[in-house]
């Protein structure tokens, strides 16, 4: 297997890396599997079922094309920097497997094996280059993940309990967020002439690629044009866990069931989660839920449910991008840096 530009390592040793932190993993598998089988022995499995049978097909049905919108939205905004060249349904399967990827592997490692697939797809060029549009993208998402929760609380017609409308949380978003825009900002304008790592020509490489990266992500434009896409985003991820709970039949009211979706996207940017987020995604569902005003029982049932819709999502999403990300089509982006980021039109 030939090596990576971007620390000279395989895609497998990628794959590798998080699995060799067992003794967290396995921590954090057991806690899963603790939390999930507490849960389940609060309910019965004939009310789990009935749950899943009085499922609303329309509005489940409205949430999958959501969930499937939402990948179509960051794949635009990535051939924004990155044209694809002809091979956008390939890059629409790299961005399903994603979805995969961030699921299974722990600790946000999946986002790193999913731009060292697109390297070796020639779908993106090199990680180093591709990161500083990959942080642009991220601390986007924290903006926009404010602004969508900032609309939840402007939009609230009940009292709720402060952790799903607290304003803590609003600040702490479009703090980080902006800090984290700010620091690009600067970096982007760092000059081409910093400091000489003599002991090591290949970090000296990967700092100047990286630093044109940035210089050419952080433009006003660029920077402005990927909060709207992460608005997008947001927005079809939100509607679409809005109605996975309406289609569960949830006793909420609509602005309560988006508001539980915002607080359940603000803590899903948490890196830590058991595999498959196994019983860690259930105890956050409902604890949103008990904190909502249902009772346990029923909010136990709702997490359930929610993870069953969820994983049809998963299923339909990744299974697509399987077979999408086998096309061949196009000349992509060359990793050599044509088509790269210091080539790349918005």
């Amino acid at each position: 297997m030939t090596r990576s530009e971007a620390g000279g390592r395989s895609l497998r040793d990628v794959l590798r890396a998080p699995m060799k932190r067992r003794a967290t993993l396995w921590l954090l598998a057991v806690l899963g599997l603790a939390l999930f089988a507490a849960l389940v022995s609060r309910v019965r499995w004939v009310d789990f079922l009935g749950i899943l049978e009085g499922v609303d097909l329309r509005w489940a049905t409205g949430a999958w094309l959501a969930g499937l919108l939402a990948t179509g939205f960051r794949v635009v905004r990535f051939g924004m920097v990155f044209p694809p060249r002809g091979r956008w349904l390939e890059l629409y399967g790299g961005f399903g497997l994603m979805r995969a990827l961030g699921t299974i592997l722990p600790f946000r490692s999946g986002d790193l094996v999913f731009l060292e697939m697109l390297k070796r797809r020639q779908l993106a060029p090199s990680v180093a280059e591709t990161l500083p549009a990959w942080l642009v993208f991220r601390s986007s998402d924290v903006l926009a993940l404010g602004v969508w929760l900032v609309l939840g609380l402007v939009t609230m017609t009940e009292r709720a309990h402060p952790i799903v409308n607290g304003p803590v949380a609003v600040g702490v978003l479009l703090g980080v967020g902006s800090m984290l825009l700010v620091l690009i900002l600067l970096l982007a304008r760092y000059p081409k002439t910093g400091p000489q790592w003599s002991g090591s020509s290949w970090l000296s490489g990967r700092l100047k690629v990286m630093r044109a990266g940035l210089r050419h992500t952080a433009r006003p434009g660029m920077v402005i044009g990927s909060f709207l896409f992460a608005l997008a985003v947001w927005g079809s991820m939100l509607a679409c866990v809005t109605l996975f709970q309406l289609a569960l039949g949830s006793p909420l009211s609509v602005d309560g069931c988006f508001r539980a979706a915002v607080a359940i996207s603000v803590l899903s940017l948490l890196p830590i989660h058991a595999p498959m987020t196994i019983g860690t995604g259930e105890a956050v569902w409902t604890g949103i839920m008990v904190a909502s005003g249902m009772a346990m029982e029923p909010a136990i049932l709702m997490a359930l449910g929610i993870r069953v819709l969820s994983l049809v999502l998963l299923s339909v999403d990744s299974g697509m991008g399987a077979l999408l990300f086998g096309l061949r089509g196009g000349s992509g982006v060359s990793p050599a840096g044509g088509g790269g980021a210091a080539d790349a039109r918005p």
